[in-house]
């Protein structure tokens, strides 16, 4: 016993380091240019908000991939697309570096916007197809760290670069980070899709729940993107700091993001659209006074970290959300995610570029405060506010991330959306079957309740 829970142990770790080092390559291949946005645009003769749209067009091409994986991603193996996914981010980084001109730039950064969509894709999903049971959600959470990792590590670098010239900064994180991932895959072994992964993005997208959800997750990532599109920018415009100090303020939301996706991990336990509803409302307003008040400079960093924390635990919570909606699903369902959160760098840049050409930096915070609230909105009911997003679903099968059940018989009929019904929750506290099951609840929100407790690689 104590050998195997060893092995499991290794296992969960190399799982983890793996999948953390392709989301960090993912994020550091989005965030390259972030600090030195403005020399980009002084480099080629261009206003800031145009600038910004070379994030557009990286978006775009991330989300295209990630619907078509949607489709798709059922007949390939994971660690094929990861790899791939760090030959491109690393392809298109040399690409940037080496641009003459703009458009040769925007389609450098498209390149890197398909690897992003392959390493998030698969990365999401690998995290509940190669990680055991009692680990999904602890390696789930490690992968997602990944992302803001690269700003910790990346925006100060990027920054000290972006003093010489912005392509330095383009081309170093991302080509390192690539290296340093497909090292750390090269020594996982594959596991082949099951039969019930390669469900249809049509049938998933036919589930009004999973619509929602969607639609939760284009709009926050709209929000959240848009922000860090020109968060930098904002810095080095309005208080004219360097390249440099602009990439250290970047890194200390970063790490915020991380304590909050941390600290505030056991809302993952049981993850509720309220929670979702919450977040979403507090990030909007960090966004909107971002842009909108700026006093001085601790005061913006202030805002900026706030929001980097509410985002850090609202990720997490989206994802162990959406991967708890089916089992059957969870490769489409991540590729669907991956999805929202491309075509959000896709629109947060183009609503927070048009706000700020026409508002500045303040309609902009508006702008994309206003998006992550329509995500909260998303989870509302119609029926006098109340959060009936989850009266719909049916039944969580056993198998799903952290191990997610229902103590309904699998053969049971679904209730109609427009009722609430009594969802027990089930609990792995010993003794004896009375106490280990509480009193049914009535409520139109389904609690998903996950029986692992949250620990953290040691």
């Amino acid at each position: 016993m104590n050998a195997d829970n060893a092995t499991e142990n290794l296992d969960y770790r190399r799982v983890s380091v793996a999948l953390f080092a392709a989301l960090f390559t993912a994020q550091a291949g989005l965030i390259s240019i972030a600090p030195v946005l403005a020399g980009v645009a002084a480099d080629f003769h261009v206003s800031t908000a145009a600038a910004g749209q070379v994030r557009t067009a990286s978006g775009l091409a991330a989300g295209m991939t990630a619907l078509w994986l949607a489709r798709r991603r059922g007949r390939v193996r994971l660690k094929a697309l990861l790899f791939r996914g760090t030959g491109l981010v690393a392809g298109g980084a040399i690409a940037s570096a080496v641009a003459q001109r703009l458009e040769l730039l925007v389609l450098s950064q498209a390149v890197v916007g398909v690897g992003v969509a392959l390493l998030v894709s698969a990365g999401t999903a690998a995290a509940a197809e190669w990680a055991p049971e009692a680990r999904r959600r602890q390696v789930l959470s490690w992968a997602l760290i990944g992302q803001p990792a690269a700003w910790i590590v990346g925006m100060p670098i990027s920054g000290a670069l972006g003093e010489l010239s912005w392509r330095h900064a383009a081309l170093a994180v991302p080509l390192v980070g690539s290296v340093g991932a497909a090292v750390a895959l090269a020594g996982r072994s594959d596991v082949p899709p099951r039969v019930g992964d390669d469900a249809r993005f049509s049938a998933m997208h036919s589930d009004p729940v999973v619509r929602r959800w969607i639609l939760s997750e284009v709009l926050a990532g709209c929000g959240w993107a848009g922000m860090l599109v020109y968060a930098g920018a904002l810095f080095t415009d309005t208080y004219g700091t360097s390249f440099a100090a602009t990439g250290l303020v970047l890194a200390a939301a970063a790490a915020a993001y991380v304590v909050g996706n941390l600290g505030l991990r056991r809302l993952a336990r049981e993850p509720r659209p309220a929670d979702l509803v919450r977040l979403s409302l507090l990030l909007g307003a960090c966004v909107a006074l971002f842009g909108s008040i700026r006093p001085g400079i601790a005061v913006s960093a202030g805002l900026f970290a706030a929001a980097g924390f509410f985002a850090g635990a609202r990720t997490l919570l989206a994802s162990v959300f959406g991967l708890a909606l089916s089992p059957q699903r969870r490769l489409a369902l991540t590729s669907a995610r991956a999805a929202a959160i491309s075509f959000g760098y896709f629109g947060g840049s183009a609503v927070g570029g048009l706000a700020l050409a026409i508002g500045g930096f303040g309609a902009a915070g508006v702008a994309l405060g206003l998006l992550l609230v329509g995500s909260a909105a998303t989870y509302l009911g119609a029926g006098g506010g109340r959060l009936t997003f989850l009266s719909a679903r049916r039944r969580h099968s056993p198998g799903t991330l952290g191990s997610f059940s229902s103590p309904r018989s699998s053969n049971s009929s679904p209730e109609p959306a427009t009722r609430s019904r009594t969802v027990p929750e089930t609990s792995t506290s010993p003794g004896p079957a009375s106490a280990a099951t509480p009193a049914p609840t009535t409520s139109a929100i389904p609690r998903i309740r996950s029986p692992v407790r949250s620990t953290s690689p040691v």
